[in-house]
């Protein structure tokens, strides 16, 4: 089955953190798109490997359309809170519909914690699945936001900013410890709350951007994996 192989390939190549009362586990997933083949995995892999929540950096569902919504019907079987950024195929219809399922919380420009886990998603402000908003202007939308963006990450001093696009993330290095944009893929993460600020983080993977630790930060990462890939 494929959801065994990747659960292989995660077993494989995770860092595995000491099993302390204190560490924290974050599944970060995007661009599922409406495959009930991929919510499945997610949902395996959340069991499999005992996270506190899965993170979402968008692109839940594919043209927008309210009934793509009924897809929150398969993420009620994922036994963690399902915490969603919304990206640029996520409709505002979808994501209020989505927003009222019950395992689903839909952030945009709000902070969750998750066990001490500060992290800040911002939906993603475009939806071009219907054609009438091109790439290039979406673009340019999201790199005019990217200030208000590492404003709101510099007042709210998150542990993990959630995007689904970078751009939007583009003025965020100084602020923010990491962030995770959909580009990122999927990927386990695993977090030590530790008064110890000054311990240093380990190499971030490749598709994870990682910021200078911020003075005070009562969080810092543990372990990561390198991403698997789309769905």
């Amino acid at each position: 089955m494929l959801s065994q192989q990747i659960a292989n390939l995660y077993r494989a190549s995770v860092v595995t953190a000491d099993d302390g009362e204190d560490d924290v586990s974050i599944l970060h997933v995007s661009d599922i798109h409406l495959n009930p083949l991929g919510v499945e995995i997610v949902r395996q892999l959340a069991t499999q490997f005992r996270v506190d929540a899965v993170l979402d950096t968008g692109d839940l569902t594919s043209f927008g359309s309210p009934v793509e919504a009924r897809i929150g019907d398969l993420i009620a079987d994922i036994p963690v809170p399902y915490y969603l950024a919304p990206g640029n195929h996520d409709s505002p219809e979808v994501r209020q519909a989505l927003a009222t399922m019950p395992n689903v919380t839909v952030l945009d420009r709000s902070m969750v914690e998750i066990d001490g886990v500060r992290v800040l998603g911002v939906a993603d402000p475009t939806f071009t699945a219907d054609n009438r908003v091109g790439t290039a202007e979406a673009t340019a939308e999201k790199q005019r936001q990217a200030a208000d963006v590492a404003r709101l990450t510099k007042a709210r001093r998150p542990d993990v900013l959630a995007v689904h696009d970078v751009a939007l993330a583009g003025a965020v290095a100084a602020t923010c410890p990491w962030w995770c944009p959909a580009t990122a893929t999927s990927a386990a993460t695993s977090f030590t709350t530790a008064p110890d600020s000054s311990a240093s983080a380990p190499p971030a993977p490749p598709a994870w951007g990682r910021s200078p630790w911020p003075p005070g930060s009562t969080t810092r990462p543990r372990c990561c994996t390198s991403p698997a890939g789309d769905w």
